[in-house]
């Protein structure tokens, strides 16, 4: 690439930016340093080189425009917005939220598909959408390149920033002044690549049509039982031309097409299912244990004496106050949690018949059970589906299970940083986050009818769904072995057999990696070894290595020194373990987008006042 900006002896300098990974949050970069250089009036020529792996700039791999239409978000349609209200104003005069943007290009019409939550496909084309809007209405001061490619190094030369690619890794770039890396699930080590090297284990699922597309007509497991698992039994089955049809009674039956696999076998270290949700906007309202005074009141912040402690006390009002409501009843909140628990033991007394609430229980209905039956699975699918329909105000199930999310926002500010002694976030991390995940962010009703739908005609069995194990025999090939100390009796289509052990054709890993890829000759990797980057570890009374990048509380790096990287931001997933929950399409949630926009253009402004000192310095020697 031939540089265009200024020489180094030249009076006004092109100053360049990466950002390297353009899926949402690599927007939502874009976004703020466009308001910025328009609200600050930069009239410096500013160079943006957008790295990315394929050509779906805006969408990324995860919503690309792409995939199947039976795909579809987790996350309700009236949720998602690519704009953020804060000052600057965006650079585009009229922008719409996702639900605004769907009316007004009659999406319905066209598709004739429910979208309280959207096709990932379709929320791919509103995320380009504004990308393409973006680029259309930028500063003229903007010059654009665009590189297909994934960034497979970067190495700091005289204070700013070289990339080398992976494509052309002995080419040389041009020097940057600022990088942002937002590399997704990418930098995780998800491989979206079409690539599929072996049909009998399959590491990685999306694209779904190309790296499913040799499992075969046999007996397949799927490792995992959240949203992948659900993504990946929709690729075999609706994806090879089956179809799901609504019955008299409201439910979903499952037609076959004859291509699927003879049976799809599900395992997972729970051995439970996401609770499903539906698109309602309406959530927990208030707090009433979890709440910033009594946290702040702790002499120490321990997981074990502080957090869950609170947490189960604010899901145990939740679901009572819910169930009070229900019976015309009214549960008066007291700081004495004992005047609570009295209330509850009235209520019981008064309606015995109703279950009494326990966090154990809440949180895995099997407890104590070695395994859990298929007709157990399905069952509870279909309770978790009535409660869901009812929505949080109306189902205590819901109302618990609702109230990780509003306490999310609030115990992210905790762990963050270190926040946490290192014992408590090493639990957090390796127990607790999977179990709210689990209880708070699960798939759309329909998601979970469908399972029913084949787990009742054994098209799905989730018989080994707990302490079934995968293992490899002497033939090289893989064997589904069930927990001898159970009953062992298995269906497959239909058919009962009695066996320890099955023979399955295809192992499928439907487990999304967190954190950041350490593989050798990857980007985070080289950037680690060299000491650009250096892994977050919490000190806090301990010792506890994340697998997450060490930065400081405005996503800057922090080299293997501890000395900042000013220049070097993260944002999104690359900081998973340092902060929490970085939800692909939030534009709050560790907001380092904004933070990033701001001190680049200082830094332009600075390098301005600077080079101007300079001048007036050679005038006066002149």
């Amino acid at each position: 690439m031939v540089d265009i900006g200024s020489s180094e002896n030249s009076k006004v300098q092109t100053y360049r930016v990466a950002i390297v990974g353009m899926g949402p949050k690599g927007l939502y970069a874009l976004e703020r340093l466009l308001a910025q250089v328009n609200h600050k009036c930069i009239k410096d020529p500013i160079e943006v080189h957008i790295f990315n792996s394929n050509e779906s700039f805006g969408s990324g791999n995860v919503y690309d425009k792409n995939q199947p239409h039976y795909l579809i978000m987790n996350y309700a349609s009236s949720n998602i917005n690519a704009w953020i209200e804060e000052i600057p104003k965006p650079v585009v005069e009229h922008p719409l939220s996702f639900t605004q943007w769907l009316t007004e290009n009659q999406v319905d019409k066209k598709l004739n598909i429910p979208l309280d939550f959207a096709p990932r496909a379709i929320v791919g084309d509103y995320l380009s959408s504004v990308f393409q809007q973006l680029v259309n209405n930028c500063p003229d001061t903007i010059t654009w390149y665009f590189h297909t490619d994934i960034v497979a190094d970067i190495t700091k030369i005289e204070g700013k920033f070289q990339i080398k690619k992976q494509s052309s890794p002995d080419e040389e770039s041009q020097k940057f002044n600022s990088i942002i890396l937002t590399t997704g699930h990418l930098g995780a080590g998800a491989d979206f690549s079409s690539k599929q090297n072996s049909p009998s284990f399959i590491n990685f699922v999306y694209p779904t049509k190309t790296k499913l597309g040799s499992v075969g007509s046999g007996n397949i497991v799927i490792r995992g039982f959240g949203l992948t698992c659900i993504d990946t039994i929709l690729e075999l089955t609706e994806g090879r031309s089956g179809t799901f049809t609504s019955n008299s009674s409201g439910q979903l039956d499952y037609v076959p097409s004859g291509n699927e696999p003879k049976c799809i076998y599900v395992t997972s270290r729970s051995g439970l299912p996401m609770l499903p949700r539906n698109s309602s906007n309406k959530e927990i309202s208030s707090l009433y244990y979890f709440t910033e005074e009594n946290i702040e009141a702790a002499p120490e912040f321990s997981f074990i004496d502080l957090f869950l402690p609170l947490i189960k006390k604010e899901f145990y009002f939740q679901y009572y106050k819910t169930l009070f409501g229900i019976k015309n009843r009214e549960l008066k909140f007291d700081k004495n949690f004992d005047v609570i628990a009295a209330q509850v033991t009235e209520f019981h007394s008064e309606f015995p018949e109703e279950e009494k609430y326990s966090w154990d229980k809440f949180t895995d209905p099997f407890l104590n059970q070695k395994s859990i039956s298929n007709k157990q699975i399905i069952e509870y699918l279909k309770f978790l589906v009535s409660e869901a329909k009812k929505g949080l105000h109306e189902s205590p199930t819901m109302a618990a299970a609702g109230t990780w999310r509003k306490i999310s926002p609030i115990f992210n500010k905790y762990y963050s940083f270190g926040g946490m002694d290192a014992d408590s976030q090493k639990l957090f991390d390796t127990h607790y986050f999977g179990l709210f995940n689990r209880l708070a962010y699960g798939p759309p009703i329909r998601n979970t009818q469908k399972l029913i739908a084949l787990g009742e005609i054994g098209l799905v069995d989730f018989s080994g769904v707990r302490n079934a194990k995968i293992t490899k025999n002497e033939e090289n090939s893989y064997e589904l072995v069930f927990n001898q100390n159970t009953n062992s009796q298995k269906s497959i289509n239909s058919e009962k057999i009695n066996t320890d052990k099955i023979k399955v054709d295809a192992v499928i890993n439907a487990i999304i990696p967190r954190g950041i890829d350490k593989r050798p000759d990857l980007l985070f990797n080289n950037l680690i070894t060299k000491g650009l980057l250096r892994s977050f570890k919490n000190k806090n009374n301990g010792h506890y290595e994340s697998n997450g990048i060490d930065i400081n509380k405005l996503g800057n790096a922090i080299n293997a020194n501890g000395s900042v990287e000013n220049n070097l931001s993260l944002y999104g997933t690359p900081t998973e373990g340092v902060t929490l929950d970085n939800d692909t399409l939030s534009r709050t949630r560790n907001n380092f987008a904004s933070i990033w926009a701001q001190n680049l253009i200082q830094d332009i402004q600075n390098k301005n006042k600077k080079q101007s000192l300079n001048n007036k310095s050679n005038v006066y020697k002149g």
